[in-house]
């Protein structure tokens, strides 16, 4: 009995197997991994901001990755450009390459590549891009096992409230168990991705970190604007009352004049007016704001896409938009190679261990902007190249047009071209009757029957019209041919016409066989294949 492999993830920790399809890391209701969120955002000053960014350093990150969340929900111009970045992402072309061209290491790759083209698969790259705001991300790998084989059916996310890092390194992910003691992560069960868009701790890793803080005076700026309209977006209401007016009445005009602000009507008594006048101060002051605030969406931008020229309108918008659509390609180009990274150590390297045991190599997944080889180049030289004796391996050139190698042992119905059609072989023309009408003239020592000599010349006119499909015309002129007795006479017209190099020479040869042909016959035997044709027209009969 073989013994059974000894399996070791990439930290050389060792894999219990009988623990890894069972669910860890989902919320509870009496545990301290809630599913109600926190909202450190209401109220938040820039002192307790400071705080919250000083603890997260430490033992404790769930208020930093709460803070977080909620800037994403108000924050409406940082969650739309990280969300470009999260979805481009999420949908860059993925690709699975095998280590070498063996079959167990082809097979592994098809393999792999059925794991990452699941339907949901997007999500999960999607989900794992929440890194990008948090530094981390993590998704629980769920293994199933029913079909003999180890298969990750689903990957799901977890909050990165309920988790810790290690004291002495702050790198080292720790899951709260029920109890809210932090605990090691159970190796090839977990998906750990970290966007590495800075150096240092995990903590500082993410945009989030700087995003909240233009949050947070973008913040005050849209807070002021909002007083401002308030104050100066109406115009100024004034009262005036005679001297002699009593106090209630008083009251009455300043109630009146407060329901304008909100009714734009009321009632005073005679001898009393409202004026409405425009207050100096309010005059443009409200462009102050609306700048601060499309300074900070500015930096947001560029704080994520790395430019403004897609995502905010300007003076020559286009052509600046061409440019820094370059700058955010770079940029998902990177995380998708972040992103490949993570899969190869916490996918690739699990799901081939589990099932086939450790391996000399891996296959490997590549996340980017799609293949930017000269694919018409390619297989315009592939052919001649292929037939010069370069060896090709046919798993590198389905993955070029978007198909998937047949599987072992499947029924494949194969593509053939269309195979070009012999004269005589399509409908409207005359098929050879026999065996005997398509034999070689060479075995009838160069003599053949009036018959043979017709249905072989008209293969020869229909060569050499290209093989081209025969119709009734061409049976009509087989049979006036015949008709005729112009075999032996036409013999050699081909070969002279062929011969000439000039207009002259053709109509001299064609004069001379005509003259030896005799006008006469040919009228009358046009004559009959044109009243021929009339009737099989009339009476819709293909064959006259």
């Amino acid at each position: 009995m073989a013994l059974k492999p000894i399996l070791r993830d990439h930290r050389g920790e060792l894999v219990d197997t009988a623990r890894l399809t069972e669910e860890e890391g989902g919320a509870t209701i009496t545990g301290v991994r809630q599913p109600m969120p926190e909202h450190p955002s209401w109220g938040l000053s820039p002192d307790g901001l400071a705080a919250i960014l000083r603890d997260s350093e430490g033992t404790d990150p769930s208020r930093y990755y709460a803070l977080l969340s909620d800037v994403q929900e108000r924050e409406w111009h940082y969650r739309g450009v990280l969300f470009q970045r999260r979805a481009a992402l999420a949908q860059l072309p993925i690709t699975v390459d095998p280590f070498s061209d063996k079959a167990e290491h082809v097979d592994h790759a098809d393999f792999i590549r059925r794991i990452v083209m699941m339907p949901d698969f997007t999500h999960v790259r999607f989900e794992l891009g929440d890194a990008l705001d948090k530094g981390m991300a993590f998704g629980k790998t769920i293994w199933d096992t029913s079909a003999r084989q180890w298969m990750p059916t689903a990957i799901k996310r977890r909050e990165q409230a309920w988790f810790r890092y290690d004291r002495v390194d702050l790198e080292t992910p720790l899951l709260l168990d029920a109890s809210g003691q932090p605990q090691p992560l159970k190796p090839y069960g977990w998906i750990v991705h970290r966007a590495r868009l800075n150096s240092g701790i995990p903590i500082r890793d993410g945009l989030g970190r700087a995003a909240v803080w233009a949050w947070m005076f973008k913040n005050f700026s849209i807070k002021s604007w909002q007083i401002f309209l308030d104050r100066y977006g109406l115009p100024m209401r004034l009262g005036k009352f005679p001297a002699s007016a009593s106090r209630s009445e008083r009251s009455q005009l300043l109630s009146a004049l407060r329901n304008l602000g909100r009714d734009a009507a009321a009632i005073v008594p005679e001898g009393m007016s409202i004026e409405f006048t425009k207050a100096d101060g309010g005059a443009g002051g409200g462009a102050a704001f609306k700048d601060n605030a499309t300074y900070f969406d500015e930096q947001l931008s560029k704080l994520v896409l790395g430019q403004t020229g897609t995502t905010d309108a300007s003076k020559g918008g286009y052509a600046v938009g061409r440019v820094h659509e370059g700058v955010r390609d770079a940029i998902a180009l990177y995380d998708g190679c972040i992103l490949s990274m993570t899969l190869n150590r916490d996918l690739v390297r699990p799901a081939i261990d589990l099932n086939h045991g450790p391996q000399e190599g891996y296959p490997t997944i590549k996340i980017g902007l799609g293949d930017q080889r000269n694919i018409e180049l390619i297989m315009e030289n592939l052919g001649e190249m292929i037939d010069r004796g370069l060896p090709v391996e046919a798993s590198q050139i389905y993955p070029m047009f978007g198909l998937t190698e047949p599987a072992k042992g499947k029924t494949v119905v194969l593509l053939k071209p269309m195979a070009r059609p012999e004269p005589g072989e399509q409908p409207g023309g005359p098929p050879p009757s026999s065996e005997e009408d398509r034999a070689d003239p060479s075995d009838d020592g160069g003599v053949l029957p009036k018959k043979k000599r017709t249905a072989t010349l008209s293969a020869e006119l229909g060569e050499r019209r290209g093989d081209l499909a025969r119709d009734s015309f061409d049976a009509a002129t087989d049979a006036i041919i015949a008709g005729l007795g112009w075999v032996p006479e036409i013999d050699g017209l081909g070969e002279a016409l062929a011969a000439c190099t000039t207009l002259e020479e053709m109509e001299a040869v064609l004069a001379e066989h005509l003259d030896r042909l005799g006008t006469g016959k040919v009228a009358e035997i046009l004559a009959r294949a044109r009243f021929a044709a009339r009737l099989a027209g009339e009476t819709s009969d293909p064959n006259g």
